[in-house]
């Protein structure tokens, strides 16, 4: 009898074991994951904080241990189709998200590739070990323990530079890279490359790499996408945003519905900046605060002008783009259920990152301060501030990860081009960013901008006179790039009065002479900028000692350019000598457009005289001698001019710079084919 039973119990135990086929297909998963190249490799120029480096490193740890548990705990019956499968699916998210964690921290310094190949070797065999457990002829029995004991700690990798990720990123370990808004400023690091473009672009595009986005031709957009990266609190997160939302931009099969959503973000870009700086000064406000209850409502408030700006319209723009399907972007509630009803990517950050009643509660006046148990009380429950300082980190690295991704994507359909910039370029940043960028090109580091008035303001942290013309050219795209502006005025930090003011219609007049030189010249003789010069001289001088003064630097440059020539000159010679003459007629002539006739006797007198000078110079044939240009009376009278009407200052009340600090002292040469689109000149 005993027999019979023992029997029984061992048919029925067989009859119970999984098929293999059924066997074949819980593993099925396993070996298609495993079987997935991933690409760790290189190179990872990053800066990153200490701090943002260790809470990834030690998350990402975590999950190896937390891997190795589960393969370690399997469930009590591995005959149990449905129990053994959910074990593996629990198995291969743990391993995606220890994968998905590595990738997010393989752009940044301290990333240690051969440290992240032995990490996933040895998560691959924990895999193996579940895969044989099931698959074999005993998988009714635990896998064998796999030991991680041997596996090197991403937390204990050595972060021991100080400085400040941002400034590091661009090699500026003592400069201050964000403006007055709090804000990073792109201006700031050209200022600080000025003739410089090479070593510049080289940190620029191994960042790029680094993070895998393209190699974008506008040096703007480039200096952005990093900046703004390495601006976030969270520099990793970030990057992730940026990564995410760059290949879903890349990868939809509807670009229409992109198209039509970054029209829309174009459409907003003022109220975005605006929702940022306002958030910005709410931040401010909190860490200069006094009182913990000041100091809480101040960062509540910033914390609700991120959600309510750039988080609410960058994460439908997520949302439109997976669904291949564009509306107008709904409340942030809304929002918040559609994402989180998405699943994936964008809900695991958002649904946490998104405190409805904190942010209700701030809208509706509603948010209360328990100054006496630290926490926000809201209509339904409490909320300490460390919850809502991390849903703030959070946002503001999605919101500028999530910018930096538009402007990458915007930057592919852009046309590089010739000559100075043009409004409305189609891929490139914003009219306001483009025109301070410009200061930034020519030498220039601003302080403090505004376009968004008829009279724009930019204030500088310096000024002298080799600033003089390079802060023309600046106005001078700063005028194309936002043409409703009627006069330009620029400021040195601490002065009071505006060292340059310059009407819209004079940059005008200008601008086509400009243009002429662009094409012409490797570096702007000083000439170029008259009219805008005569312009801005109104204010402190009379028509008459303006008009006298903008004949002798017109008188001067072309004795510049006389006197600067070889002894001999070859035809390469003679045509830079030609169009430089050719340069003082034009500005000339539209500098007397301007003037009224009782006081335009001096300027007539230089333009009729470079009009000869012109003339003499067609009759030359190389190799000549400069000289038989003295033998001519026009240059003589010339001569004879500069003695008895200079010098003159360039501007009034501008500081004279010393020889020492002049800067580079580039003449003028003739423009060659192939740097037609230099940095200094392209359209940014």
């Amino acid at each position: 009898m005993g027999d019979r039973l023992k029997v029984g119990r061992v048919e029925k135990n067989r009859k119970s074991l999984l098929p293999g086929s059924a066997r074949g297909r819980l593993t099925e998963k396993i070996h298609t994951a495993l079987a997935r190249p991933l690409g760790f490799s290189g190179p990872h120029t990053l800066p990153v904080s200490q701090e943002n480096w260790q809470q990834y490193a030690r998350s990402l740890d975590a999950l190896v241990v937390q891997l190795q548990q589960t393969v370690e705990d399997p469930p009590e019956d591995l005959n149990s189709f449905e129990s053994v499968r959910f074990w593996i699916e629990r198995m291969l998210s743990l391993r995606d998200s220890v994968i998905s964690l590595a990738l997010a921290m393989r752009p940044f310094e301290y990333f240690r590739e051969k440290q992240a190949e032995e990490m996933m070797s040895v998560v691959n065999r924990l895999m193996f070990a579940v895969t044989e457990t099931v698959e074999g002829d005993h998988h009714d029995c635990p896998p064998a323990r796999v030991d991680i004991s041997t596996l090197a700690s991403w937390s204990a990798i050595e972060c021991t530079n100080p400085l400040s990720p941002l400034r590091r990123a661009f090699g500026l370990g003592s400069e201050d890279l964000n403006d007055e808004n709090r804000e990073f400023s792109p201006a700031r690091v050209f200022s600080a490359y000025y003739l410089k473009n090479h070593k510049l672009l080289q940190h620029t595009l191994s960042h790029l790499h680094s993070m895998r986005l393209p190699a974008v031709i506008d040096p703007l957009v480039g200096v952005s996408i990093v900046g703004w990266i390495e601006s976030a609190s969270d520099a990793i997160g970030a990057y992730c945003a940026a990564d995410a939302l760059f290949n879903r931009l890349l990868s939809t099969s509807n670009q229409d519905v992109v198209m039509t959503a970054l029209g829309h973000l174009g459409e907003i870009e003022p109220r975005l900046r605006q929702s940022r700086l306002r958030a910005n000064r709410s931040f401010a406000a909190s860490s200069q605060a006094t009182d913990l209850e000041t100091a809480a409502m101040h960062f509540v408030e910033g914390y609700k002008r991120l959600l309510e700006g750039p988080i609410r319209q960058y994460g439908w723009l997520y949302h439109c783009v997976g669904a291949r399907n564009w509306a107008a972007p709904p409340m942030l509630t809304s929002l918040r259920e559609v994402v989180l009803k998405d699943g994936g990517w964008l809900a695991e950050i958002l649904g946490p990152m998104i405190l409805t009643e904190i942010r209700n509660g701030e809208a509706h006046e509603s948010l209360l301060w328990d100054g006496l148990n630290e926490v926000f009380v809201t209509e339904s429950s409490t909320v300490v501030p460390a919850r809502v300082h991390v849903a703030a980190v959070n946002a503001d690295a999605f919101a500028r990860g999530s910018q930096a991704a538009v402007a990458c994507f915007r930057a592919l359909s852009i046309q590089p081009r010739a000559g100075g910039p043009v409004a409305f370029d189609p891929g490139r940043s914003a009219a306001w960013l483009r025109a301070e960028a410009h200061f930034g090109t020519n030498g220039l580091r601003v302080t403090k901008s505004n376009f968004n008035s008829k009279t724009a303001r930019i204030t500088v942290s310096h000024f002298v006179s080799h600033n003089i013309n390079p802060c023309f050219q600046a106005l001078l795209c700063c005028h194309a790039l936002v043409p409703e502006v009627s006069r330009f005025e620029v400021y040195v930090k601490g002065r009071a009065d505006a060292v340059i003011s310059v009407s819209a219609e004079a940059l005008k007049r200008t601008h086509s002479v400009w243009e002429r030189a662009l094409d012409m010249f490797s570096s702007m003789p000083l000439s170029t900028f008259l009219p805008a010069n005569f312009d801005a001289r109104g204010a402190s001088e009379s028509p008459a000692e303006a008009v006298r003064s903008v004949a002798w630097i017109a008188v001067d440059d072309l004795l510049d350019a006389i006197d600067g020539s070889p002894r001999i000159l070859d035809g390469e010679d003679l045509n830079l000598l030609v169009k430089r003459v050719e340069l003082v007629v034009s500005t000339t002539d539209k500098c007397l457009s301007d003037v009224s006739a009782q006081f335009n006797l001096d300027l007539c007198t230089v333009h009729s005289l470079a009009e000869i000078l012109l003339e003499e110079l067609s009759g030359l044939r190389p190799p000549t001698p400069v000289f038989l240009l003295d033998e001519t009376k026009a240059l003589d009278e010339v001569r004879g001019l500069w003695d008895a009407w200079g010098p003159v200052p360039r501007l009034p009340g501008i500081a004279v710079a010393s020889p020492a600090n002049s800067g580079h002292n580039y003449g003028p040469t003739l423009r060659q084919e192939e740097d037609r689109l230099e940095l200094r000149w392209r359209t940014i």
